[in-house]
């Protein structure tokens, strides 16, 4: 999802304190709403595009809470404003700063380190969290990484044209420091703590040939959602240099005896999986098996829909994996499903792969791939469920992801509704897909040079013969073109 940020023109911290209180719920106004302050030695602004939606915002001395919803662009944040002095960043030595979060992102938000120079004029970004996009998308010039506080991150940047910022309307250039992976997960109150040592990142650009020759503008913790919801409680900032504690190793998720390392079948919720896009997520009656399932509505977008984030410390770029989930489509006519990866690749963009395809009408259907290699290079993996080619809603169920040739969670005979005695199914394991198309091409080859007979159920298109013919039938099935015909009687 693209980002677009839009800010009002920031004031310098006014130096009168506010007593801690939550501001009034803002709904539909015309104008941003904007309020800046300092309270016991820090510096905070919140800020609300348009006064869109609700929010709530509470601030004390090195912490605030703030919770949002319906939102256009939002943001709060606390810190240490530099402006008075003039300075570069290297005059005011280390600048470290460290954080004790609770963090809920539902959607698109991002918790990070932030601030501006002047002269140039530059806005800047160090991301330790986000919830469904990871920032800054596909608008960032790739200039290498850098592994500091224990964490690797991915330095771009990016340009805004004729966008307000703390000297009026202006084109600036963005840079960004953005964790390889999120401190955060989407739909969960995250309890994150952190050490960033922030001018560190200030001499990687530099390295990396990024001009830092500006004077300092501020440094500050932020929280930003934008068209989305959530909260956060920042129970305290501070700016000593404290020792780095690396983060602990997080052991990858072994495989259960059968070689699944995720299964969901809905039966207590949603699990972990979320809304992409506008799309909403929600428990439903109506599943594959069992007495759950997970409804997909409200797509505005094709690729809108269901998703979940993949484990880095298990899911590894190169290797090859089985991913498969049921789904039922409502359109009411034959429409394509996909399975999708969305990674970022070695140069920092965001790509995405087409896992398993397959048409559906509306009955169930096994989408699924048990041979499925994440390229090399891939990072941050989020696999969803999508419609490309309509704004159906949807169910799904049975979602999985295992060891290469993990088969379904349903047992492959019952979860397809074959055509007249599975005629199409010529490896005979229960499902119609593009392995029965290669085994039948080699089939109709060896028996044409008589060096073997064709498999079971090749007689695609019931005429009581195997040939070129059923070849194109079985493909064009499988394409979601055509269905297999019935039987010629």
């Amino acid at each position: 999802m693209k980002l677009t940020k839009i800010k009002k023109s920031i004031c310098t911290a006014i130096t009168v304190l506010m007593a801690a209180a939550s501001i009034p719920t803002m709904a539909n106004a015309a104008d941003d709403y904007q309020d800046t302050g300092s309270i016991g030695g820090f510096d905070w602004e919140v800020w609300n595009q348009e006064s869109k939606g609700n929010f709530s915002w509470e601030p004390s001395a090195g912490s605030f809470t703030c919770s949002w919803s319906g939102i256009e662009n939002f943001l709060a944040r606390m810190g240490k404003n530099y402006d008075k002095q003039k300075k570069n960043y290297k005059a005011f030595g280390d600048i470290v700063l460290s954080y004790d979060v609770e963090y809920t992102p539902k959607g698109n938000s991002y918790m990070c380190i932030y601030g501006w120079t002047r002269s140039p004029l530059m806005e800047y970004y160090i991301v330790e969290g986000w919830g469904d996009w990871r920032p800054p998308g596909n608008e960032g010039e790739s200039k290498g990484s850098v592994t500091i506080d224990g964490n690797t991150y991915d330095i771009l940047k990016s340009r805004r044209y004729n966008k307000p910022s703390i000297e009026g309307t202006q084109t600036f250039d963005q840079y960004w420091s953005v964790r390889r992976t999120s401190g955060s997960a989407n739909n969960k109150t995250n309890n994150m703590k952190g050490t960033v040592s922030v001018t560190k990142h200030f001499e990687a650009w530099e390295k990396a040939g990024l001009d830092m020759s500006g004077t300092l503008y501020e440094v500050s913790l932020n929280i930003e959602g934008y068209k989305s919801n959530g909260s956060a409680k920042v129970k305290s900032i501070s700016f000593d240099k404290a020792d780095i504690v690396p983060e602990p190793v997080i052991e990858p998720i072994k495989p259960d005896a059968n070689g699944y390392y995720l299964k969901e079948k809905f039966e207590d919720g949603t699990g972990d999986w979320a809304g992409r896009g506008d799309a909403a997520v929600k428990s439903s009656s109506e599943g594959y098996d069992g007495s759950k399932g997970l409804f997909v509505s409200g797509r505005t977008e094709e690729w809108n829909g269901a998703s979940i984030a993949l484990d880095s410390n298990t899911f590894k770029a190169g290797e090859t994996y089985s991913f498969g989930v049921n789904v039922k489509q409502l359109s009411g006519s034959a429409t394509p499903m996909k399975l999708t990866l969305q990674y970022t690749d070695s140069d920092g963009k965001e790509t995405y792969d087409t896992v398993a395809e397959k048409s559906a009408s509306d009955e169930w259907i096994d989408l699924s791939n048990s041979s499925y290699t994440i390229p090399e290079g891939a990072s941050n993996l989020i696999l969803y469920v999508e419609a490309p080619k309509s704004l159906t809603d949807f169910y799904i169920d049975n979602a999985y992801a295992g060891v290469k040739s993990t088969k379904p969670l349903v047992a492959p005979s019952s979860t397809v509704k074959p055509s007249d005695d599975m005629r199409g199914d010529t490896n005979e394991d229960g499902v119609v897909d593009v392995y029965d198309l290669i085994r039948l091409r080699k089939g109709i080859i060896d028996m044409t040079s008589g060096t073997g007979t064709v498999p079971p159920n090749s007689d695609v298109n019931g005429d009581g013969d195997t040939s070129v013919a059923d070849l194109v039938c079985l493909q064009k099935h499988i394409l979601g073109s055509s269905p297999i015909p019935a039987p010629i009687k």
